[in-house]
């Protein structure tokens, strides 16, 4: 971030929605049809459209289009399982990546009747060995189309993300939405080989809010999450508890004025 960017996000605006009074730049706010919003869920819902906004910006940043086959790894996070739902919303299939099974068997029925366009690999270790079960879960095990990924801070050294990059088809795109801070370990000869576009992507653009926003009000992205609360901030102790139980695609639990 540019000095100038720390000073914005840091100074004026850093206190969000904790604020006593919330301030926020106009260009960030976005008008929603709550009728709309109300045929497909409750209106608190729509606090789920904070892991759905950077979801979204991952996807478009690389393009993911309808008939396409699109890896996400880790997929059962908070964000993470939002670029599932983004993906399906957008009318690709989802090869879901993740260590625990159990976790994506519980993703896939949460999801409903769209699980059946997710299908799951669960992870090894074993960079070949993963590689090879996520390329041959896509259609003809010719590899996918694009790949989404979101590993968290200390994923430096995982294998996945080598393992997602050899399942893409030639001319396949990744975009690297998580947060690493270290470096990471990359195939080079594959990715130019294979002509593998490698895309970074912060969060999201006001295109991407407005595109999201849309298809919440079409009910074509569907908000999946249970909300819990509201609950007053002086009930954080015990909010953070109930969050922290809670299972990234399960539920999110909400603060109120």
């Amino acid at each position: 971030m540019t000095p100038h960017e720390l000073e914005f996000s840091s100074g004026y605006w850093k206190n969000g929605c904790f604020a006593e009074l919330a301030r926020f730049p106009v260009e960030n706010v976005h008008a929603v049809d709550e009728t709309k919003v109300a045929r497909y869920g409750s209106l608190n819902q729509l606090a789920e459209i904070a892991s759905l906004m950077p979801s979204m910006g991952a996807a478009n940043a690389i393009d993911v289009r309808a008939g396409e086959t699109v890896i996400v790894i880790p997929a059962t996070g908070f964000f993470s399982s939002s670029a599932v739902v983004v993906a399906l919303a957008l009318g690709a299939n989802v090869v879901a990546g993740s260590r625990s099974r159990e976790s994506l068997d519980a993703l896939i029925t949460h999801l409903g009747e769209d699980g059946r366009r997710v299908t799951p690999v669960a992870l090894t270790g074993d960079t070949e060995l993963d590689s090879a079960n996520l390329r041959n879960a896509t259609p003809g095990g010719h590899g996918a189309d694009a790949y989404i990924d979101y590993s968290p801070p200390g994923a430096a050294s995982t294998t996945h993300i080598v393992a997602g990059l050899m399942a893409l088809k030639r001319y396949g795109r990744c975009c690297f939405a998580g947060v690493i801070l270290d470096n990471v370990s990359l195939p080079y000869a594959l990715i130019m080989a294979n002509c593998l576009t490698l895309r970074g992507q912060f969060a999201q653009s006001r295109e991407d809010v407005v595109k999201t926003v849309r298809l919440i009000e079409t009910g074509i992205l569907k908000l999946r999450k249970t909300i819990v609360g509201p609950f007053p901030l002086e009930e954080h102790d015990f909010v953070m508890k109930l969050a922290g139980e809670s299972r990234g695609w399960e539920k999110m639990v909400l603060f109120g004025p």
